[in-house]
């Protein structure tokens, strides 16, 4: 799920990255915490992200491309209120 789109995205732009490119991936901060029941799924492949992310910067790494994630929390809306817990 949230995993497969960047892994083919990664594939494809490696190859045309000059040394010292970055890649960003963008997760998100409660990747590593299952906040519900039922969410699982959805969850483990956000968790998979951020191995994906530590791998793929070891792997090119050597070549001096950056590879980092963004892991934004909760945000105060009408519809998610502040009182979410992290």
């Amino acid at each position: 799920m949230n995993i497969r789109s960047v892994a083919l995205a990664s594939q494809a732009a490696i190859p045309h990255l000059r040394e010292g490119g970055p890649i960003i991936n963008i997760g998100n901060r409660l990747a590593e915490r299952v906040t519900q029941p039922g969410v699982t799924a959805d969850w483990m492949s956000k968790s998979a992200l951020i191995s994906f992310t530590r791998g793929l910067a070891r792997d090119l790494g050597p070549r001096g491309v950056t590879v980092n994630i963004v892991l934004p929390g909760p945000t105060d809306t009408d519809i998610n209120l502040a009182n979410v817990h992290i």
